[in-house]
């Protein structure tokens, strides 16, 4: 279970167990409303409402529509809610991503990179082939949780390809950065 204590360290004992159980209820019933949280918990809507808000803004959940209602779900990490969400600092970041010549990719899982066209397998996007690249350190990132390096020659060039880790709340790799400099 997320540590909501970590997250919202100012606030009291009371606040804390509130966030917890409501994340806890969400985590094992996904695609709650306001209304099952609130009746499961025996709390006012009001109240659910205000932790579900800190919650959303802290990116330990998201929502989608259901009618008039919203449903709502805990997230993988707040880096991949962010780039998977078509808004304005989805775009901010992809635009930054562009500026930097394909030198760093935002993957999620083993291959799979958010680029400005959409999601695109890593090897597909920068190198246009049809399987992973040997010697690939993003297997190994994503079992291992750690940063992985490896040096190799594309394009004639040398290259050094990085590959950090990115995780969820329960610290389990969902996804990695990658970097890609010139020897």
């Amino acid at each position: 279970m997320v540590t909501i204590r970590k997250r919202f360290k100012n606030d009291t004992n009371y606040y804390f167990y509130g966030m917890e159980k409501i994340y806890e209820y969400i985590s094992n019933n996904p695609k709650s409303t306001i209304t099952d949280i609130s009746q499961a918990l025996n709390k006012d809507r009001h109240t659910i409402a205000k932790y579900l808000e800190k919650l959303e803004s802290q990116g330990l959940i998201t929502w989608e529509p259901k009618g008039r209602s919203k449903q709502y779900t805990t997230t993988t990490s707040p880096l991949l809610q962010t780039i998977n969400k078509n808004n304005k600092l989805n775009k901010e970041l992809q635009n930054v991503l562009k500026t930097l010549n394909k030198n760093i990719t935002i993957h999620e899982g083993k291959h799979n990179v958010h680029t400005p066209n959409g999601m695109q397998k890593c090897y597909e996007y920068r190198r246009n082939r049809e399987t992973p690249c040997p010697n690939c350190p993003a297997p190994k990132t994503i079992n291992t949780g750690k940063t992985q390096s490896t040096n190799t020659i594309w394009n004639g060039e040398k290259k050094k390809i990085t590959t950090h880790p990115f995780k969820n709340f329960n610290n389990k790799t969902v996804g990695i950065i990658e970097i890609i400099e010139e020897e």
